[in-house]
């Protein structure tokens, strides 16, 4: 049986936020989307305003993604900060995010 690797992200202008629980392996293959992603478009990412936030999970592994990607690492705790808005984890469901999509929604109508 193949197990799938559900990711989820949302798209802001030129930002990316990406949810996933996933094995070192599929995070290297990740890498390797977002590079030929980067490749293609000639939009790159910028390690210094990058952060992985995590949950819980081997400490080597996350560190590991984290000097893969050259980002900066955090415990996600009680939540972030992403435009502004608090954002707490609650197993990140669609209503931790309906107050943003809320906002961006009302920008578009008016």
């Amino acid at each position: 049986m193949t197990r799938q690797v559900c990711i989820t992200h949302l798209f802001f202008v030129d930002d990316i936020l990406t949810f996933c629980i996933i094995s070192r392996s599929q995070w290297c293959s990740l890498h390797q989307i977002l590079g030929r992603f980067d490749n293609a478009s000639k939009l790159f990412t910028n390690g210094s305003k990058s952060t992985l936030y995590y949950s819980q999970g081997n400490m080597q592994d996350i560190e590991h993604i984290v000097a893969l990607f050259d980002v900066q690492m955090a415990p996600i705790g009680v939540g972030f900060t992403y435009l502004r808005f608090c954002l707490q984890p609650n197993g990140y469901g669609l209503e931790d995010w309906m107050c943003v999509v809320d906002k961006f929604k009302k920008k578009l109508c008016s």
